[in-house]
């Protein structure tokens, strides 16, 4: 009749549509296009006026452009060496590829599970290859997520997404944490106006001020510990003598009675640094490592070291009542 073939030209019409966002990359529109065809396929399917072909003929020129994307991508990845600064890495195909298949992942609901099971092979492959590879693709994504123009919104969203989602990529979310909140903020601007909390009863509390100079104190005592066992590894010490000093200091200390918190509290510091020591080289050691080895990447391979910041130790120190002259609260 004339009503059905003005419904199966409407439809021809979107499925015509549908080709033509793809190629000009409009995956949100194309999502919203899809959903639509969808919710007609599950109503008019047993019509003669659906084009039965809509979403295996989609389906083939997605999979085709994803499998020649990841053909580049790996084409690429000898390039990814050549490059000295950092900023002309976001040009490389590899890197453009991967935020190619984010969007797709993050934009195209029909489509997602193929990009993402593309980004994943090829992660894995590099992995397999050289991680050094990941870690330059993954500073690569990291420049792209701190862009904040208009023009550039898209994309560094979708790199933050791939940073965050993949975990191939750790080691960059390592440097990333290690850079926004500096590990050696200056202590006495964090100190300025810190108070502590008490709360000796029921709900009634009173606010009194820290003691700021014996949290100094602990503070400089722990950085100069964690310096020091972080010096002593990276010069060929192992992890295993960092767990052997802990348990000796453990059991120096033992059994930690209220009697003995005074000289427990002592060395509180120094008992943090050695756990944290162990922290940072069991969750970020192997990448500091890969890095060390390799002349031109030696300059950045300490800022891959997982640490605690010094708010952190701050928090610890004072939770654990070092700074103050009872033994026990």
């Amino acid at each position: 009749s004339r009503l059905q073939e003005l419904v199966q030209d409407h439809f021809n019409a979107l499925k015509i549509g549908s080709h033509d966002l793809w190629r000009k990359g409009e995956f949100k529109q194309l999502n919203s296009l899809l959903t639509v065809f969808q919710k007609a396929h599950s109503h008019f399917c047993s019509y003669d006026v659906f084009p039965s072909d809509w979403e295996d003929e989609l389906h083939k020129v997605v999979e085709a452009k994803v499998s020649s994307q990841r053909q580049a991508m790996r084409q690429a990845v000898p390039l990814l060496y050549s490059h000295v600064q950092l900023d002309s890495l976001q040009d490389n195909a590899a890197v453009m590829g991967l935020l190619f298949l984010g969007h797709i992942v993050s934009e195209v609901e029909l489509f997602s599970e193929v990009a993402r099971k593309t980004i994943k092979e090829f992660l894995t492959q590099c992995m397999f290859e050289a991680p050094m590879i990941i870690f330059l693709l993954g500073m690569s994504l990291a420049r792209v997520a701190e862009k904040n123009t208009k023009e550039a919104h898209d994309d560094s969203c979708i790199a933050q997404k791939l940073l965050s989602e993949f975990p191939e990529f750790e080691s960059n979310m390592i440097k990333t944490w290690n850079q926004n909140v500096p590990s050696q903020t200056d202590i006495a601007s964090l100190l300025k106006n810190m108070v502590s909390c008490k709360l000796p009863s029921g709900d009634r509390g009173f606010l009194e001020s820290a003691n700021k100079d014996l949290l100094i104190k602990g503070v400089k005592a722990y950085n100069d510990k964690f310096t020091h066992i972080l010096s002593a590894w990276k010069k060929g010490s192992s992890s295993q003598r960092v767990v052997e000093h802990l348990q000796g200091m453990c059991q120096k200390l033992a059994p930690c009675t209220v009697e003995k918190w005074a000289s427990v509290k002592e060395q509180l510091p120094e008992l943090l640094a050695t756990i944290a020591a162990f922290i940072t080289i069991s969750k970020s050691g192997d990448c500091f490592k890969r890095l060390a080895k390799q002349e031109q990447f030696q300059d950045i391979a300490d800022e891959v070291l997982m640490a605690p910041h010094n708010i952190q130790v701050l928090c610890l120190l004072h939770l654990l009542g070092y700074d103050t002259d009872k033994s026990v609260e």
